[in-house]
């Protein structure tokens, strides 16, 4: 029955998700239709109708702008006050007058008188500059054209290269008549900036505007990159990928073409263009803000389904959290109180369980522990007698050869009885446990005489470490008594030593050592209680570390044996 509840409140919260979900999904479905029809209608605004737009403006600037320039070069050609200038009489009256037609353009001008000799008789191009336009194989074409064809109009690419502010990028001109003699030209050569203020608000990417050998008459682009003809003119060479699309310095542009035939210059053609790359960058800045705005609705749909879930099923999940809490050893946790009746019911006889289990466990706890001070208290009890015998042993022997040294050991033996009484099965510190270890070596010492010599090296900061009490003394007596009769100058070394946090005791010597098959022998013996002081040691640590603390053996034969001990730290009096 409780899997079978669980079971559906587990449907039931599904349920109530697939809803909320269910409604962020429908959601970010319609913000994806709209962001679709975002890049149709940029597509179609931005490329087609907008391109298209403003190209069939800048054709209609242009032609206004030809329509001016090449009619009005013609008439100032015709004027009298021209005329006179070029023949030597005043140029008061042709300067006015040719400024006052390039104030009254959209695009205003530079203007410049030749004789019929082709000297200059006036201009307002900088001397630098009109010095460039003298020498300037566009002027020369441009006069020769005139002198060619005298009764109508010219007109090219001016590559003068002005400075100061002066660039220009068209010239027209006409020849100055008087009856059927040229009597000077006249040059209009429309200024770069003006153009520039004429495009600034554009709302496409970029203007080009070339001649039929597709020259580059005026540009809103940078060059570098174009291919350039001999005479340094940049030539517009794209790559064009389809009739809308062009590469332009690696760049994607979408383009409208228009040829000059609205103002009778067929060999003008106008590009507008619309930079993909911006509108691509827009389309993925669009992206990323639905998906953004997708990402956030559904984690706030997710939580707020959560949210819905749990509020419905707070009594169930309480159920839920206390059979986890229960599950991961938690026997303090306790439902907390119910708002129904039913629930309430549930919570009061689970939480009275819960108080008989925790106390049939501190009951089983309890008897453990005694358990485990009993199996403490035998294994001492098969130590004591043991470590008795050979001291007593050993006393009796020195009774008969040195009464003085006898009665020293007595009274050292008689400290050893004390420290075990006084401390029982307590902890001690390392540092008390060496003074017993300094009692029971005084005693060996006096009964070995200079064939016993002892080392002890340890930290001064782990003096005060606590370890079982008797924990070394049985590895010393090992050490000792197992290589008394083998090595005629017998070396015990006690060392203490820090690793990460644990406390790393060893006791070694210089014996015989024991072989490998005699070292696996070894180790039997102690699982089966047949060494009883290495059986203490190791059961020792076992019982009160866990089972990876365990007395480990190092040895080789004839180069002695090492007794390791290893102790976490943490305890310390």
């Amino acid at each position: 029955m409780r899997d079978r509840a669980k079971g559906t409140c587990r449907r039931y919260r599904s349920h109530l998700r697939r809803i909320f979900l269910g409604y962020t999904v429908a959601a970010i479905l319609l913000m994806i239709v709209l962001f679709i029809a975002l890049i149709l209608w940029v597509y179609r605004y931005a490329v087609r109708y907008e391109n298209r737009s403003y190209n069939e403006r800048v054709v209609s600037a242009a032609a206004e702008l030809y329509t001016a320039y090449e009619e009005g070069s013609i008439a100032l050609a015709a004027d009298p006050a021209v005329l006179r200038a070029v023949k030597g009489g005043d140029t008061g009256g042709a300067e006015h007058l040719l400024r006052s037609f390039g104030d009254g353009q959209t695009v205003r001008c530079y203007y410049t008188l030749f004789d019929d000799r082709r000297s200059p008789v006036c201009s307002n191009l900088y001397p630098n500059n009109l010095a460039r336009c003298i020498d300037s194989d566009d002027t020369a074409d441009l006069l020769d054209t005139l002198r060619r064809s005298p009764w109508k109009g010219a007109n090219r690419i001016s590559r003068a290269g002005y400075s100061n502010g002066q660039e220009t990028v068209y010239q027209f001109g006409a020849a100055i008549r008087e009856g059927g003699r040229i009597r000077g030209y006249l040059i209009l050569e429309l200024r770069r900036r003006a153009l520039i203020d004429l495009f600034a608000a554009r709302p496409v990417s970029e203007v080009v505007v070339v001649d039929r050998y597709q020259s580059i008459i005026y540009t809103t682009m940078a060059t570098e990159g174009f291919f350039t003809d001999d005479h340094g003119t940049a030539k517009w060479n794209q790559d064009w990928t389809s009739p809308t699309e062009v590469i332009v310095n690696r760049k994607p542009y979408y383009a409208t073409r228009t040829i000059g035939e609205a103002f009778g210059r067929p060999d003008i053609i106008i590009y507008t263009l619309t930079s993909g790359t911006i509108l691509m960058q827009g389309i993925r800045y669009g992206f990323t803000f639905i998906a953004a705005v997708g990402v956030l609705l559904f984690t706030g749909m997710l939580m707020l389904a959560n949210w819905a879930a749990r509020k419905s099923l707070v009594p169930l999940d309480g159920l839920v959290e206390s059979a986890s809490h229960w599950s991961n050893g938690d026997m303090d946790y306790r439902i907390p109180p119910q708002p129904f009746a039913e629930y309430q019911s549930i919570r009061d006889s689970f939480n009275g369980m819960m108080d008989r289990v925790q106390s049939l466990l501190q009951k089983n706890k309890e008897l453990n522990d005694s358990n485990y001070q009993m199996e403490l208290r035998n294994m001492e009890a098969l130590f004591n007698p043991h470590f008795v015998f050979n001291i007593l042993e050993t006393i009796k022997y020195m009774i008969l050869i040195d009464t003085s040294t006898a009665s020293r050991m007595v009274v050292s033996f008689a400290r050893l009885l004390r420290y075990s009484l006084n401390y029982g099965q307590a902890m001690v510190p390392l540092s008390t446990d060496m003074e017993y270890i300094e009692d029971y070596l005084n005693l060996q010492k006096q009964r070995f005489g200079n064939r016993l010599n002892c080392r002890i090296d340890i930290d001064e900061e782990l003096l005060s470490c606590t370890i079982p009490k008797l924990l070394l003394q049985p590895l010393v007596e090992n050490a000792i008594l197992h290589n008394a009769e083998h090595v005629a100058e017998m070396q015990v070394e006690i060392t203490g030593r820090r690793s990460g946090n644990c406390l790393v005791l060893t006791v070694s010597d210089n014996g015989r050592g024991i072989s490998d098959e005699s070292l696996v022998e070894l180790y039997r013996k102690m699982e089966n209680r047949e060494s009883i002081g290495l059986y203490y040691v190791d059961r020792t640590l076992r019982l009160r570390y866990g089972e990876p603390y365990r007395l480990q053996l190092q040895s080789r034969e004839g180069q002695g044996t090492c007794a390791v001990v290893i102790i976490p730290l943490g305890e310390e009096t």
